[in-house]
């Protein structure tokens, strides 16, 4: 374990627990931590922590999160940080995305280079919505009697259920093209029309936040490409690990496979995005893919008072958990 003298200095009260994450050397670190146990400040020490040992240069750190205010969070705890332990160099030149950031820099930087034109726009908001709503009989006409005897009579209703679908194929890398002639017709009707949105994307030249996902893995999958991407990144950094989806997953890992340098903290118990694909496997995920990481734990909650947290475990140790 390598920590900063700075570090150990200006944050007195960090703990066992949390300076073996800070420190933490090369490879592979899934820490689990519980609500209020500091894990965005652990991860965001350890980016510091690293800087300050120079163990890495500054253009050689990726961070990444899943929403645009945890990563502006993040910049600003690693900012001030940083200030507060004087250290020298431009920490605005600091990579910190989200995941579709993440994935829309790289198709946009390489993926000419592989055959993957990035396309002229990316759908946000209500956009995918409102074009399958303008392209309903497109997507859909032949298979609206079948998809009305499912219980989706509506125009509505077909166009926001089905897109959870689409997004769901996407998440899990699914090729909806090998499923339209499954046991379950409502399945095959409903791969069929994914097929057809997919194509309807192409065609309108753009591309959804599920695509840059699976076009970015793509282009991580790659052999030459894996090999420039691991030059220039050297430690991977993932905050709430826990709310990813397994195309992220998959994508963070292509990511790391070469330097196997990626530290990922989250809380399999804060789970909160699985309306949005979130893989609650995700943790096996990690551990199939590095079976000799590191796994330690962050227990202690320093958000609750002592008294309402040991009330809390009382009440959940008093159910039978065994059914």
């Amino acid at each position: 374990m390598n920590i900063s003298p700075a570090i150990r200095r200006l944050y007195p009260s960090l703990d066992p627990e949390q300076l073996a994450v800070i420190g933490h050397g090369d490879g592979p670190l899934l820490t689990l931590a519980g609500p209020g146990s500091g894990k965005t400040a652990c991860i965001c020490l350890r980016a510091v922590n690293l800087l300050l040992t120079g163990r890495l240069e500054l253009q050689h750190l990726l961070l990444c999160t899943l929403t645009r205010a945890t990563a502006r969070e993040m910049r600003e705890r690693i900012e001030a940080a940083t200030g507060r332990v004087r250290y020298r160099g431009d920490i605005s030149r600091m990579r910190i995305a989200t995941i579709h950031g993440l994935s829309r820099q790289l198709l946009s930087a390489h993926g000419g280079d592989v055959g993957l034109s990035p396309p002229r726009r990316v759908l946000s908001g209500c956009e995918p919505l409102d074009l399958l709503k303008s392209n309903l009989n497109r997507i859909f006409g032949p298979d609206l009697p079948a998809l009305a005897q499912h219980g989706w009579r509506t125009p509505h209703r077909v166009i926001h259920q089905s897109r959870r679908f689409f997004d769901r194929n996407a998440d899990e890398l699914i090729d909806p093209s090998v499923l339209i002639e499954p046991r379950s017709r409502f399945a095959a009707t409903l791969c069929r029309c994914c097929v057809g949105y997919r194509q309807l994307l192409r065609d309108h030249d753009v591309i959804d936040f599920a695509g840059l996902q699976t076009q970015a893995i793509m282009l991580t999958q790659d052999p030459a490409m894996a090999a420039r991407l691991s030059a220039s990144v050297r430690h991977l950094l993932v905050d709430e690990y826990q709310d990813t989806n397994h195309a992220q997953q998959q994508l963070l890992f292509h990511m790391a496979e070469t330097h196997r340098s990626i530290s990922a903290v989250g809380d399999e118990d804060q789970l909160i995005y699985r309306f949005r694909g979130a893989n609650p496997q995700g943790v096996d995920a990690f551990r199939q893919q590095f079976p000799d990481a590191q796994v330690p734990a962050l227990i202690a909650n320093y958000r609750s008072h002592r008294e309402i947290v040991a009330a809390c475990g009382r009440w959940i140790s008093s159910f039978d958990w065994s059914n």
